[in-house]
């Protein structure tokens, strides 16, 4: 093999946001601006987001919860 295989493994730790409010500002009429095919289920996500954490944490992955923020892009990490 040549060359990095994989800038983040093993994953050790991880920063997420637990879908909330935000989703609500995609509609019908304005999916297509946030590219989305349909509307989805704020409910269902989070149920989704959830089970992944739970998974995540299971694999010894700390997961770090980023709460709302003023800032959205400032949670953008390499």
């Amino acid at each position: 093999m040549f060359g990095a295989q994989s800038e983040y493994y093993p994953l050790k730790r991880v920063i997420m946001h637990r879908p909330s409010d935000e989703v609500d500002f995609v509609t019908e009429s304005n999916k297509r601006e946030f590219l989305y095919r349909e509307t989805g289920s704020k409910e269902k996500m989070q149920k989704e987001h959830d089970s992944y954490v739970q998974f995540l944490e299971e694999e010894n992955v700390e997961v770090i919860l980023v709460e709302n923020t003023l800032c959205p892009n400032l949670v953008f990490t390499r």
